[in-house]
């Protein structure tokens, strides 16, 4: 070796064992809780070998319990199972949890049933030991016991998700035991009560071989119809509908009608249910009730198609028949909606008078109310657009729909109307040239309504807070939760409160989650610090769905006089998934507060949710619509199951977002319209909104929105915009006013 290479080789072994003896970095509790939330079991298990004791705020027995965590994640459970219990009391149940299902998953039963689970276990834990109870004495053949324990099973977690499984088990062990009436009645329940699960099949066919099935009656299936209707599997129910009806009676026959008619109804395939209702009403001798419900759900598929004058026909000979008050009180307030639509103001205000005064406390209180001014605001609005002069009689007439207004947010359910209420009545006092009242009025919408959609109304450049802006998908807008709680209260040193806090700082957050239930349980919400307290720690676990309906449970919110900085604002209105719509905001150019509001009011932000129609997750994104957005961007092994996953679903419903934004801008519209077009189109679909647009005008977009023929399309577009109105006050506008006046500086 040259001299000059063995000088460099001594120094860079010189350097090596300098760098070897030098004392490593200390190993912190965050590393390991930061290896657990990126899901690293590996790497956290290593850094628990080498956490110092002196170095950690952890006691012994919690770090024990992460390194039984890690283990049970890594599934190496001849490891775990072996391991001695840990003696902290507090934490005995995760530990005994963990090794139970080591032994199970193992396979090792005799020492799975070894192991005791107190009341101390949370119930998600109990469940799961419970069933593997069962299964584990069917595995060591001590049927008798199994058949116990699947009954206790079922008894103690009547809403288990895995209730399908566990009463086929049991069947199969009746079955196996020659219990034949017991099995088959436990076969029967699958089917008619579990119809979308996989053990529906097994069932079918035991009860098919045995000629069960058969003999079920009617409204056995027609239940089991139900359930599949909920579950949105349309075409599943429809088939066996169709199969049932050559088997039953003529009597039994016209439920089954019925309820395929309906069926076709719900998918939207209004035609369909009208041909079946028509055809079904010319039979010569039908029964009176089915005669009324025929004609319900005729005069229904009539106007969903818009064929008004043919509806109206049949919702007048409904109201002949005397049907019940609640079929009868339907039928006026559509037969008013379908005039208003007609644009036969008279005519709607006549039918709304008659439902307020027929039905003062029914279901339609607070809509016979609003419809009624409506329907003399726009009958006298036609008449001074005319250029004419208001008579007497008109006056009068604008008048009552003011005292109209005034009583609608004192109604049981028109609080939430009092800034479409106090808008409205400045555009009455408008045309009744009050100035000063009109002035008044609207000064009340601007200061204790500024949330609200109708606030937007009363300046369209507001509408351009929801056009795409840069400042708003950096991560700045994020709130960060809080990690500390302060709170003199005895409930917070009970042992749910302190694994909890636990837990959550170790990102273990479907066990901090169990906690929290654990500890409301035991607790209740007694004061005010102790309930901010828990909807911070939902926060923390990123518990969106759950954080809203705590909120509204157990905080007071209005609308009106938002206040920007009340942290319970922020609970109602969550920048749920936030990291997820910021990156899809980013990545297709749309604000982060209009996806806010279009998911807040879809889902409300239940990642599971499917709707009666079939529309999935976050932003309810129909199967075939998240087909398609799935092939435009390229999403791999892409199924309709892949909707309940957020960030899928965020991205692909942004992304559509984006496109309807394309395709609205291209309208040539007022660019006030842009947003409401483009959520009523989500809503709706382009090609009803289209025919608006072309049928309503454009002269303004408040009596556009409000004369939006689609009620649900209606109400959502209010819905949706004054959320994502919520959403910027609270998250971006002293964000847009700080760049405003560093920009300002700067000049």
């Amino acid at each position: 070796m040259a001299l000059g290479h063995f000088r460099l080789f001594i120094l860079l072994m010189g350097l090596v064992n300098l760098l070897a003896a030098a004392p490593s970095k200390p190993i912190h509790d965050e590393q390991v809780y930061d290896a657990i939330g990126k899901g690293e079991w590996q790497s956290s298990l290593d850094l628990l070998g080498q956490l110092s004791p002196k170095q950690s705020k952890m006691s012994l027995g919690q770090r024990e319990l992460l390194k039984r965590r890690a283990l049970f994640e890594l599934e190496k459970w001849d490891e775990l199972r072996n391991l001695p219990e840990i003696q902290d009391k507090s934490l005995k149940a995760h530990d005994g949890y963990l090794r139970a299902r080591a032994a199970f998953e193992s396979k090792n039963y005799e020492q799975f049933l070894s192991v005791k689970w107190e009341q101390e276990f949370p119930r998600s834990f109990r469940e799961i030991l419970d069933l593997f109870k069962a299964r584990s004495l069917t595995e060591l053949n001590r049927i008798q016991e199994a058949k116990v324990a699947y009954r206790d099973f079922l008894k103690n977690h009547p809403y288990s998700s895995a209730k399908s499984d566990a009463t086929l088990e049991l069947a199969d062990i009746e079955w196996r035991l020659e219990n034949q009436f017991e099995a088959l009645a436990l076969y029967e329940k699958i089917y008619i009560n579990h119809p979308a699960r996989d053990t529906d099949n097994i069932a079918k066919k035991r009860l098919q071989e045995t000629g069960r099935l058969d003999s079920l009656d009617a409204d056995a299936h027609l239940s089991r119809i139900q359930r599949l209707k909920r579950a949105a599997l349309f075409s599943k129910a429809i088939r066996e509908l169709a199969s049932l009806e050559k088997k039953i009676s003529p009597q039994e026959a016209q439920k089954v009608e019925i309820a395929i008619a309906r069926l076709e109804f719900a998918q939207k395939n209004y035609s369909r249910a009208e041909s079946l209702s028509k055809k079904s009403l010319r039979e010569k001798e039908i029964d009176p009730d089915y005669e009324i419900q025929w004609l319900q759900l005729l005069a229904f598929s009539l106007t969903r198609q818009g064929k008004y004058d043919e509806a109206r026909s049949h919702y007048e000979a409904l109201l002949l028949k005397n049907p019940a008050d609640s079929i009868k009180e339907t039928s006026l307030l559509r037969l008013g909606l379908m005039a208003l639509d007609d644009r036969k103001f008279e005519e709607s205000s006549k039918y709304f008078a008659q439902l307020r005064t027929d039905f003062p406390k029914g279901s339609y209180r607070e809509s016979s109310h609003w419809f009624e001014a409506w329907s003399r605001l726009m009958k006298n609005w036609k008449i001074k657009k005319g250029k004419q002069s208001l008579s007497e009689e008109d006056q009068e007439s604008l008048k009552q729909a003011l005292n109209l207004l005034e009583t609608l947010p004192q109604l049981p359910e028109g609080e939430a109307l009092g800034a479409q209420s106090i808008y409205w009545m400045a555009q009455i006092y408008e045309l009744l040239d009050n100035k000063r009242a009109k002035e008044k009025t609207n000064y009340k919408l601007s200061h204790e309504w500024k949330a609200s959609f109708h606030y937007l109304l009363q300046d369209e450049n507001l509408f351009k807070t929801f056009r795409f802006n840069p400042l708003f998908i950096d991560g700045s807008i994020v709130r960060k939760p809080s990690k500390k709680h302060r709170i003199a209260d005895p409930a917070f040193q009970q042992g749910a409160w302190q694994r909890l806090e636990f837990f959550a700082n170790a990102n273990l957050f479907s066990w901090a989650k169990l906690e929290l239930e654990s500890f409301l349980e035991r607790t209740g919400s007694k004061n005010h610090g102790l309930k901010e307290s828990i909807a911070s720690r939902l926060v923390q676990l990123e518990d969106w769905s759950d954080l809203i309906r705590y909120a509204q449970h157990n905080f007071d919110f209005q609308i009106k006089g938002l206040n920007a900085q009340d942290p319970i604002a922020a609970y109602y209105y969550p920048q749920s998934y936030h990291q997820f719509v910021v990156a899809a905001g980013k990545e297709f150019e749309v604000s982060p507060f209009l996806a806010w509001g279009v998911m807040r009011e879809e889902s409300r932000f239940q990642a599971d949710v499917i709707s009666s129609a079939g529309a999935i997750g976050l932003l309810q994104i129909m199967p075939s619509l998240g087909d398609r957005l799935a092939r435009k961007l390229k999403v791999k092994h892409f199924d309709a199951s892949r909707l309940t996953d957020p960030e899928t679903n965020v991205r692909l419903g942004v992304y559509h977002l984006r496109e309807l934004i394309d395709q609205v801008q291209g309208w040539d519209l007022p660019p006030a319209f842009v947003f409401p077009v483009v959520v009523a189109s989500y809503n709706a679909g382009t090609t009803p909104v289209k025919r608006w647009l072309k049928e309503l005008g454009m002269d303004r977009l408040d009596i556009f929105v409000e004369s939006i023929p689609y009620a649900e399309t209606r109400a959502y577009v209010k819905r949706v915009l004054q959320s994502a109105q919520v959403y910027y006050l609270l998250y971006g506008e002293k964000i847009q006013k700080t760049a405003y006046e560093n920009q300002k500086g700067k000049l």
